[in-house]
């Protein structure tokens, strides 16, 4: 079983990947989302080894560890950093199965894929900067400020994301 410094240091691994496609390749969005989910994964998986040593095989069986609601897990988050992980994991989702719009397709030729926008990426860089400041607050560890180029991020609050535009 991996160790909790092990999903710390992928989850900064792939918070550099992150950095890395949204300044060079831009509007990946869909792509961004998912990796900032990823992220998400293993900070989640980094609480659940540190406070018991556990890993769980499913999405649904962290969800369930891990839901306030669930009276008979020591696991459970807040409420706000649950729906975080919560809401990264549907954006997620939604980037990878919904891919095409058929309203919008109506007269055209051909298909259009991309239905991940910079709004959805705009949502899992906040809801992934709830999980960074939990993780922090918690148990002390550092994340380096991401220069995010989303214009949506302009006046952003973040702790842990920072508007820029790539050149």
């Amino acid at each position: 079983m991996a160790l909790f410094s092990d999903y710390i240091n992928q989850a900064k691994s792939n918070l550099k990947f992150l950095f890395e496609v949204n300044n060079k390749a831009g509007a990946y969005y869909d792509w961004q989302v998912t990796v900032s989910f990823y992220v998400g994964v293993h900070l989640i998986n980094a609480y659940l080894v540190k406070e018991r040593g556990m890993s769980f095989n499913s999405h649904t069986e962290t969800f369930d560890a891990i839901n306030p609601a669930n009276s008979l897990s020591p696991l459970k988050l807040s409420e706000e950093n649950y729906l975080a992980y919560r809401k990264l994991y549907n954006l997620s989702r939604r980037s990878r199965y919904i891919c095409t719009d058929q309203d919008r397709l109506k007269g055209q030729d051909e298909k259009v894929a991309y239905l991940t926008y910079d709004k959805h990426f705009e949502r899992a860089i906040i809801n992934l900067d709830k999980l960074l400041n939990f993780i922090q607050l918690k148990y002390g560890e550092s994340f380096p400020p991401i220069k995010i180029n989303l214009i949506g991020m302009k006046s952003s609050t973040l702790q842990h994301f920072k508007y820029h535009k790539a050149p």
